[in-house]
């Protein structure tokens, strides 16, 4: 059963802005979780940096709007596992932590960027019983 569904669109020249203005490990800090925070690309890769934090802002604000109100996860509780992150072939996914889950069971995300867009949506399912 479909807990909750949640979509956002992120206008990346946004987030390239908020980097410029605070420095893209300041954001980084704030919005990733520990296991994201080893996969963000290099400094010297700007375009690719702001990229990878647009989409988990994506991810993430469309998630809360699935959870909410019954669960107000911090930035840090939710983290993006993309396509192909646990194994090859496997689908896109958000893990809670363990104390916030709840009712909640699994979380389906899925990403589109293009041009100067990020589009993200959530579905999370349940619990069962």
């Amino acid at each position: 059963m479909i807990f909750g569904l949640g979509v956002d669109l992120v206008f990346v020249p946004r987030i390239a802005a908020l980097i410029q203005r605070r420095g893209s490990q300041k954001l980084a800090s704030r919005i990733l979780s520990p296991h994201e925070v080893a996969f963000l690309p290099s400094e010297h890769d700007e375009p690719s940096r702001v990229r990878f934090l647009a989409v988990r802002w994506a991810v993430k604000e469309a998630a809360y709007k699935a959870l909410y109100p019954v669960i107000k996860p911090t930035w840090k509780d939710l983290t993006f596992i993309p396509f192909g992150g646990d194994y090859v072939g496997s689908k896109p996914y958000l893990r809670l932590t363990a104390d916030r889950r709840g009712v909640v069971g699994d979380i389906f995300a899925s990403v589109s960027h293009d041009g100067e867009y990020v589009m993200a949506s959530v579905i999370a399912m349940a619990k069962e019983k």
